[in-house]
């Protein structure tokens, strides 16, 4: 039995839907905001990962952690983020960088892109990749505090909503209530006092109008006419209904219109909100710099890359200012946009960075310029990127110049050299002209020395590493070192007697030290004193020095030099190894010399370091890794006082482009007991092979030479004579075919060679296939 009045459950129906219809809204909206600002993080995350491996690339690329740690390192300034690891393509931490004192081991990196999320961080990993190839893998993990924090914001928030909706729904409610039941109850009251009165004196209020208007009066119509109440009630029944199905029409269609015209205009307000939120998010997400502007250069509306490069932290921050003021840009830049009647791109650059700049103008209806779309694109990175390419390739061209240019003096050389031994041989030792013919062999040989320093800087030298003791190279050289230093200047040497050898080239280390030591000299014009240590010391794997550098960890021989002179900068240190970097006058350097030293001793497996001070002097650090094993001098000695072998009439095919040197050669193997079959390209070679035969003993060829070259030519000669020894000869080793570099062949002498080393090794592929290679 219900106990409640209508005015009650009127209230109560209203609440409980309200209510109900709150509720699910605010889960509605809390559940969006927690996906919206999960899917931020996560993007934001990603973003900055993909970021960070881009950058990370070149330090991959080129084995540097110390690089990649300082782009991990400048993850520090953003909010949240607690660990940073870049790993390697073998999945294996590379460089890291984590916040909090207590390090955590990194996590394996999954094959691909993997983003989670769960109470209190967020992971994600993205592979790093460059041209296709992927380099490894970059892992960022972050705490959720700022999640956290915005949605207790959000809670709170829709919580105060809920409770003032709640109660404004009440009071309309109250008020909705009062309006229907107030005149029911009225009228209700009536009837229960004529009902218990029996007086039909009394009347019902009119209470507006409506149907209840009409009730009210039908009622104090009953109360006048009692006696002829049956027949009158019908009429006003009839009547009543009539008018209310005619009412309740016209309320059915006018309410019918009202519904539509509503939920039109609830969609497209909808479709209004939906895309100026849509706006706002893509200006705000755009990278460039975007501005609208005014006729004067007033900003009106700005994004945050915009607001970032103009020195705000948030667009509402340059609003109604002027951005010519900001930018610096001047009077004239501000003319020029007002006499702007099209796109204008022009490159400027506001602090450290370049940024490309477009403007737009906004006509109006008489062709003037209103309004200005500003667009800043930051293209420092770009200009960089190019610059470097540039650099890069002005260095290959200088490479390939010097390369090019000491193989052909190499060929020159060898043809002075071989006549120069031919002439010495018919003279005389009292004959004065074999002091001259002395002098042009030294002189060609300092020709040769300075043909090996053009191809070290170009990286195509052929090296000839041994065993090299470096208290007797030091010391072979203190005569030499005295007359180049000059006598101003003091020399003190403080070699360890147990110094262990290493394994170079004798002339890159002579190279190397010499190098180092003009430059000493010419850093102290007044006189002053220069100090060579060498001691024994140890780098391993975890030394931050081979990690930077790749130099090989074990045990190295370090070479110090140390001058008094004038010291430098830490930007001039920062430059000291570039090539053609110098800060002597024109004329007085050439910029290469500590280039070649840095090339010689990476080449070797080693590294250098200089500590300078402005006005202190200067030392420089030469770590040269230790050789495994020591020679026999006294087998070397034997060796190279064995007499030099001679043939006996056996048939050798000489393959020379140059015509000068292939008849030195002719003469030289002729002279030594070789009948010589001379070819000066590698088709006539083939030809001369197929008219000899088998009666060819070995092949002697260049390499570099038009048409077929040297390794085209071995090759062919494999196919048609398998046992057939070949001998290389090679200004330098970039010579290079299907990946195979002549360097790592047996049976190769570089130009210009002793005439004892060639026919030396004409007797050992003749008389021990195994001695050469192909």
């Amino acid at each position: 039995m219900r106990t409640r009045s209508i005015k009650t459950e009127l209230l109560l129906i209203g609440l409980l839907t309200t209510g109900a219809a709150l509720l699910s809204m605010s889960a509605v909206l809390l559940v969006r905001d927690w996906l919206g600002l999960r899917d931020a993080l996560l993007e934001r995350l990603g973003i900055e990962a993909t970021i960070a491996g881009n950058n990370c690339t070149a330090a991959l690329t080129f084995d540097d952690p110390r690089a990649a740690e300082e782009v991990l390192g400048s993850l520090r300034a953003s909010p949240g983020i607690q660990h940073v690891v870049a790993y390697d393509r073998a999945g294996a931490p590379f460089a890291s960088f984590e916040r909090l004192a207590q390090k955590q081991p990194a996590p394996r990196p999954p094959e691909g892109a993997f983003s989670s999320i769960s109470i209190g961080r967020a992971e994600v990993f993205r592979p790093i990749e460059q041209d296709g190839e992927r380099l490894g893998t970059i892992y960022i993990r972050s705490d959720t505090a700022g999640v956290e924090q915005r949605m207790g914001r959000h809670v709170g928030f829709v919580g105060l909503v809920v409770a003032l909706s709640f109660l404004v729904a009440l009071t309309l409610l109250g008020g909705l209530q009062r309006a229907i039941t107030g005149p029911v109850l009225e009228l209700a009251g009536t009837m229960r006092a004529v009902a218990r009165s029996r007086d039909y004196t009394l009347r019902a209020r009119q209470a507006g109008q409506g149907e209840l208007a009409t009730l009210v009066s039908g009622f104090n119509d009953m109360l006048r006419e009692v006696e002829a109440r049956d027949a009158e009630l019908a009429r006003q029944r009839e009547s009543l209904e009539t008018e209310v199905q005619r009412r309740t029409a016209e309320l059915a269609a006018a309410n019918q219109s009202l519904q539509a015209e509503l939920v039109e205009r609830q969609r497209m307000e909808k479709a209004l909100v939906r895309a100026a939120s849509e706006w706002c998010t893509t200006f705000d997400a755009i990278s460039d710099g975007l501005s609208m502007l005014e006729a004067d250069g007033t900003i009106i509306r700005c994004n945050k890359a915009a607001a970032t490069v103009l020195g705000a932290e948030e667009p509402k921050g340059v609003l109604g200012k002027n951005i010519y003021a900001l930018l610096g840009s001047g009077e004239a830049l501000q003319r020029r946009m007002r006499e702007l009647k099209r796109r204008v791109t022009d490159t400027q650059k506001y602090g450290a960075r370049w940024f490309e700049v477009t403007l737009e103008p906004i006509l109006d209806g008489a062709g003037e310029v209103s309004r200005c779309v500003h667009v800043l694109s930051d293209i420092t990175e770009q200009r960089e990127l190019q610059h470097q390419l540039s650099h890069a390739q002005k260095m290959e061209a200088i490479g390939r110049l010097a390369g090019g240019v000491a193989h052909d003096f190499n060929n020159i050389l060898a043809v002075i050299l071989s006549y120069s031994r031919f002439a010495l041989e018919g003279v005389s030792p009292a004959d004065p002209m074999r002091a001259d013919l002395m002098e042009i062999q030294s002189a060609a040989e300092r020709a040769k020395a300075l043909t090996r320093q053009l191809l070290a800087f170009g990286r195509k030298q052929v090296v000839k590493p041994g065993v090299l003791k470096v208290d007797e190279s030091i010391a072979s050289l203190s005569k030499m070192i005295g007359r180049l230093i000059g006598e101003n200047i003091a020399l003190e040497q403080r070699l360890d007697p147990d110094l262990s050898p290493i394994f170079i080239d004798p002339v890159q280390f002579e190279q190397v030290l010499v190098n180092i030591l003009v430059n000493a000299r010419d850093a102290m014009p007044d006189g002053g004193r220069v100090l060579i240590e060498a001691a024994n010391v140890v780098l391993t794997s975890e030394d931050p020095r081979c990690r930077a550098t790749g130099a090989k960890p074990g045990g190295h021989a370090r070479v110090s030099v140390t001058d008094t002179g004038m010291g430098m900068s830490k930007e001039l240190q920062q430059r000291i190894f570039e090539p053609f970097f110098t800060t002597k006058e024109l004329g007085k350097g050439t910029g290469l010399g500590l280039a070649i030293v840095y090339a010689a001793i990476k080449q070797c497996g080693g590294l250098v370091e200089v500590r300078s001070e402005v006005g202190k002097g200067t030392t420089f650090d030469l770590y040269f890794p230790h050789a495994d094993q020591l020679q026999d001098e006294g087998q070397d000695g034997a060796l190279r006082r064995e007499r030099t072998p001679l043939g006996a009439g056996e048939p050798i095919v000489l393959v020379e482009d140059d015509s000068q040197l292939r008849r030195a050669l002719r003469k030289l193997l002729e002279r030594s007991g070789y009948r010589v079959i001379a070819a000066s390209t590698g088709e006539e070679a083939l030809t001369q092979l197929a008219k000899a035969g088998d009666a060819v003993r070995a092949v002697l060829t260049d390499i570099v030479m038009p048409g077929i070259n040297g390794l085209l030519l071995g090759k062919g000669i494999r196919e048609l004579h398998p046992n057939l020894p070949v001998i290389y000869m090679s200004g330098y080793s970039e010579e290079v075919l299907a990946g195979k570099d002549v360097s790592q062949l047996d049976a190769v002498l570089t130009k210009p060679f002793e005439d004892s080393a060639l026919l030396t090794k004409l007797h050992e592929v003749l008389t021990d296939p195994t001695a050469q290679h192909s």
